[in-house]
């Protein structure tokens, strides 16, 4: 018996100790051994064959030129050849076309390497036309005769490769309507924004959002707004070209980007689109009910000048203009700027944002978050809400996108941050996590002020945190983690908000050291009716754990909804069911009161 690169040779069979494999290999060495040798010997060889005629794995030898010397039975059987049709050909014919090369190029550093290296994951064409995945492993076997041989052991993966392939398409890919998410059409966008850069190719950008949406889920029910979604995208997908991208942005919000499609051209298939949708009859239970459903569309042609968050910022900013202006209009970004400042609403909200702190229009209500172990309130979320003119509550959905969009977000977030403060010096027993925008990372002396605030009242330590959302966090990663980890040594802590809502990698997780995971509320809305999300919360929940960090469900609304994710481990529930945001006086705010008001809901 011959050692070769712990390969031993065993008559017309070799076997490697070391990674347990077995094969036949044409030609057999000449060596010396004695009669009970050779016995021994025959009895591997025995062994050897039994293994390697009953093995799931496909096994077979190639000359130096990827020529087939030998397979293995059960690659005839896998493939549907004839030996006639394989043995003496080139291995190109068992391979799909376009991973011929890659193959050859494997052969290749296998003859440098000249051992096991890492598998390569190719297709095989199989002569009944169909193609499956494969991942093979080679070694190269010199010989004390002859040329050296190749040796392949290649595993059927397609099981393998169709799940992992379903796994990406979820993760770039929304889950009702089955378009594009963020995470794809940002990808998209900003390959487009280089090629308009380079000046080979050019874009524009449509964005659209369903005129008075939340009327069909609070006049209705969430089923018929998802049906109205879907069958929006397929209007939208029907109406443009297959070398356009059309994608679900959040909630009602899609975005088209249009391939070769000019400033004008772009303009007059929204005015198309809103058109259609009128005319389309998208959602029979809104025309029973006399309701008109309609869009609104954003339109800015790309250039080399922006970013990807500028173009949609920008495209954007058209669509608020189109909405402001009433229902299925389109605006187009460049074209309209003037009219950003003659918005009669955002005039009046920008006013209002700006006479607020001075005129005490801003107000801080708190929802409770709760432990699903024994039903007790854990912390709370402090809620930021703004009064007109007439004392009236203006939705943060109303006025944080506008404050954004004029950069007022920083002296809004210095009054709520201020506010928490003086709040737990005088409510020592409570805690409070208030939201930080994604415009805010950005800015350092905001996160001065915030450092300050805390080193100067240190009776908040421990009781101060913050929540920042996926995608805010995920856009600018670098500026999250310096935001996360200079707060937290200060005492604060952070949860990572609306988790899950669109992007395909957590590894960023890692980098962020939050405490808790916020599951977004689109994956819990539903969970006790609809089994897929159910399922989706559960992996979601074991993801996070696996990763040793804690996780809160939003949109607990029901108590089916509250034992069901008590039951999958969550360990935080937050919602109308477990407490409303409520704007109760500082004087009387104490753990007891509070928890009389919010109800225990163990």
């Amino acid at each position: 018996m011959t050692a070769l690169n712990n390969i031993y040779i065993a008559g017309s069979y070799l076997h490697s100790h070391k990674t347990g494999f077995s094969a036949r290999v044409v030609g057999h060495l000449s060596v010396g051994v004695g009669q009970k040798e050779e016995r021994a010997l025959s009895e591997i060889e025995r062994k050897y064959k039994s293994l390697l005629e009953n093995s799931h794995d496909l096994v077979y030898t190639l000359s130096p030129e990827g020529v087939i010397i030998e397979v293995s039975p059960n690659l005839f059987e896998h493939t549907g050849y004839r030996s006639s049709e394989l043995l003496h050909q080139p291995v190109e014919r068992l391979l799909h076309p376009l991973d011929r090369p890659i193959f050859r190029s494997f052969m290749e550093k296998v003859q440098e390497v000249g051992s096991f290296t890492q598998g390569l994951d190719h297709r095989m064409s199989l002569k009944d036309g169909r193609t499956k995945w494969y991942s093979t492993k080679l070694a190269l076997v010199e010989r004390e005769e002859g040329p050296s041989i190749f040796l392949g052991v290649t595993k059927d993966i397609s099981e393998l490769k169709e799940t992992e392939f379903h796994l990406k398409h979820l993760a770039t890919h929304d889950y009702l309507t089955g378009v594009p998410n963020r995470y794809f059409f940002e990808g998209a966008l900003s390959r487009a924004r280089e090629k308009v850069k380079e000046g080979s190719e050019y874009y524009s950008l449509l964005l659209v959002d369903v005129d008075k949406f939340n009327l069909v889920n609070d006049l209705l029910d969430h089923d018929i707004g998802d049906k109205l979604l879907v069958n929006l995208a397929r209007l939208l997908k029907g109406n443009v070209s297959t070398n356009d991208v059309v994608a679900r942005l959040s909630g009602d919000e899609f975005a088209i980007l249009l391939k070769g499609v000019r400033e004008q051209e772009a303009e007059h298939l929204a005015i198309e689109l809103c058109n259609k949708v009128k005319q389309k009859d998208l959602c029979p239970v809104l025309e029973a009910c006399d309701l008109r459903f309609t869009i609104s569309i954003g339109v800015v042609e790309i250039d080399g000048y922006h970013d990807v968050r500028q173009i949609l910022s920008r495209a954007g900013a058209a669509l608020y203009m189109a909405k402001s202006a009433g229902r299925s209009q389109v605006i187009v970004a460049y074209a309209n700027e003037r009219l950003f400042s003659r918005l009669e609403e955002t005039s009046r909200l920008i006013k209002l944002i700006k006479g607020a702190d001075r005129e005490g229009r801003f107000q801080l209500f708190f929802m409770p978050v709760v432990r699903s172990s024994d039903g007790e309130i854990a912390h709370y979320e402090a809620l930021l809400r703004l009064q007109d003119g007439d004392g009236k509550i203006i939705s943060p959905a109303t006025f944080i996108p506008v404050a954004e969009s004029f950069g007022l977000m920083g002296d809004i977030e210095r009054w709520v941050v201020s506010e928490a403060v003086r709040f737990l010096e005088k409510n020592p027993l409570l805690s409070i996590f208030v939201n930080l925008s994604g415009e805010s990372l950005g800015d350092r002396d905001l996160l001065t002020f915030i450092e300050e605030s805390v080193e100067n009242n240190p009776v908040v330590h421990g009781r101060l945190g913050f929540e920042i959302t996926e995608t805010a966090a995920v856009n600018d990663l670098l500026s999250a983690e310096q935001w996360i980890q200079k707060l937290r040594n200060k005492g604060c802590r952070f949860a990572l908000d609306d988790f899950g809502s669109g992007y395909s990698s957590f590894a960023y997780l890692g980098k962020l050291q939050v405490d808790y995971i916020k599951i977004d509320g689109s994956f819990i809305r539903a969970i006790d009716q609809d089994p897929t999300r159910c399922a989706l919360v559960k992996g979601i929940n074991e993801l996070v754990h696996s990763l040793g960090k804690v996780t809160i469900s939003e949109y607990v609304e029901n108590e089916q909804i509250w034992n069901l994710i008590r039951e999958m481990g969550v360990e935080y529930g937050q919602g109308y069911f477990l407490g409303t945001p409520s704007p109760v006086p500082q004087e009387m705010m104490s753990h007891s009161t509070i928890s009389d008001l919010v109800g225990n809901r163990k």
